[in-house]
């Protein structure tokens, strides 16, 4: 009798054995995905996520406190039972709660929910000044027109900034309009927006009106705007009562691009500050760094009385190509 206990004891330790490496095997497949990820995240930096998983294909989607959303983002890397993310905040994701989702094929899925700190303020750009000036010639009367506008962001740069600028009669109805697109304003700078409008007859033009429409934005970076020297102003050769240009020395400041062309825009100012019009004006003389050439703006300005002007301000949108290598 004692052989057939043995026999029966090996084969009830064979059944634990068993039942054991089955239920470690249930427990570690249905084992729930923790994901480590921080608590906060700064808009614009990049953020380190995992999950420990043995699962392939996994992916990892962010949907943002406004309903933006990453979706299904593959690992940076997956090595030793691990999935890892390296998460690029944009730099314009919304601020405020944000949840995170990784899912992984047959090895379910976990959410976990970060707050998203805002790193850059998003640009507004205001009206800082405006002006005009009028002038009749017979049948006809000009209108030169400048604003001052700023992006108030300290941290975004402005693009496509619009600007409509609506004449307005006493009655306030409206006698014309200008739009103008510009394609960048600085953080935390100013643009001199100047032009003319023509009308037919001569009508009293009460106020301006504007209209700034926000365009897109982007995170500030180090730029190069072309220096100045000797901006002065010129009166009108013809009938020297009225300003006929400004002018001066365009300089390339930049350490080793060559500036290819310029767009210029300029606003005039009185004695005391107030805005009497403005123009615009263009520039294409190749100038290699450290170099200069003329610079002339005269498109609307006709209109502002020459002895009124004391002083202006020049906008100056850039564009740069690499120099010729010698």
């Amino acid at each position: 009798m004692r052989p057939f206990a043995l026999k029966i004891g090996v084969a009830l330790a064979a059944v634990t054995v068993a039942v054991a490496a089955a239920a470690g095997a249930l427990a570690a497949k249905s084992a729930p995905l923790r994901i480590a990820a921080p608590g906060r995240v700064l808009q614009g930096k990049v953020a380190v996520v995992s999950v420990k998983t043995k699962a392939v294909g996994c992916t990892l989607s962010v949907r943002y406190a406004n309903g933006d959303k990453q979706s299904k983002l593959l690992p940076t890397r997956t090595a030793g039972g691990k999935a890892m993310w390296q998460w690029q905040v944009p730099d314009f994701a919304a601020a405020g709660q944000a949840r995170l989702t990784v899912a992984c094929p047959g090895g379910g899925a976990a959410t976990k929910l970060v707050i998203v700190v805002g790193g850059l303020v998003p640009p507004k750009v205001t009206v800082v000044k405006q002006g005009f000036s009028t002038k009749v010639q017979g049948s006809r009367e000009n209108v030169s027109y400048g604003l001052v506008l700023q992006n108030l962001s300290p941290n975004a740069n402005a693009l496509g900034v619009g600007a409509l600028v609506n004449f307005v009669l006493p009655d306030d109805h409206l006698i014309g309009s200008a739009s103008t697109t510009i394609p960048i304003i600085n953080a935390g700078s100013t643009y001199d927006l100047g032009g003319q409008l023509g009308f037919t007859g001569n009508p009293t033009i009460a106020k301006l009106e504007v209209v700034i429409s926000a365009g897109g934005r982007a995170r500030s970076e180090k730029n190069f705007s072309p220096g100045l020297n000797n901006v002065h102003l010129v009166p009108n050769p013809s009938d020297p009562a009225w300003l006929g240009s400004v002018e001066g020395d365009l300089v390339n400041i930049h350490p080793s691009l060559t500036l290819a062309s310029s767009t210029l825009s300029c606003v005039v100012f009185d004695a005391n500050g107030n805005v009497l019009g403005g123009g615009n004006g263009s520039g294409f003389v190749k100038l290699l760094p450290g170099t200069r050439a003329f610079f002339k703006i005269s498109s609307g300005l006709d209109p502002i009385p020459y002895n009124q002007a004391a002083s202006v301000s020049i906008s100056i949108i850039p564009q740069y190509v690499q120099s010729a290598t010698p």
